[in-house]
C-alpha cells in the first residue's frame, strides 16, 4: 500500500468502529514511517481517542489513551483544550 504524505502534515485524525485493528496495526506504522507527528484514532466502539506522538521508525514514542471526561491539546497548538467528549459526541 503506497501513501502519499505532504512535508506539512502534522495531524491526522482516524475514526474507527470496524478498522480499529487494521488503523493500529497496518496505518498508524505507515503514519509513524513517514514522520507524521501526530496522529489521533478515534475508538467509536472503545468510547476512548488514542493519541500518538513523536515518530521513532514505524511506531511512536509516546501514545496516550484518553476517556471521556479527560483534556488534551493538540502538540502543535497546546494553548488549546479540547475535550475528549467534543471529539466522540
Amino acid at each position: 500500500m503506497n501513501f502519499y504524505f505532504p512535508t506539512t502534515l502534522f495531524l491526522i485524525v482516524e475514526v474507527a468502529d470496524s478498522t480499529i485493528k487494521f488503523d493500529r496495526e497496518v496505518k498508524i506504522p505507515l503514519y509513524a514511517e513517514n514522520n507524521v507527528i501526530e496522529v489521533w484514532l478515534v475508538d467509536i466502539n472503545g468510547e476512548c481517542l488514542e493519541v500518538y506522538r513523536q515518530p521513532i521508525g514505524s511506531s511512536y514514542k509516546e501514545v496516550q489513551k484518553l476517556e471521556r471526561g479527560e483534556i488534551f491539546s493538540i502538540q502543535r497548538f497546546p494553548d488549546i483544550n479540547i475535550q475528549v467528549d467534543e471529539i466522540l459526541g
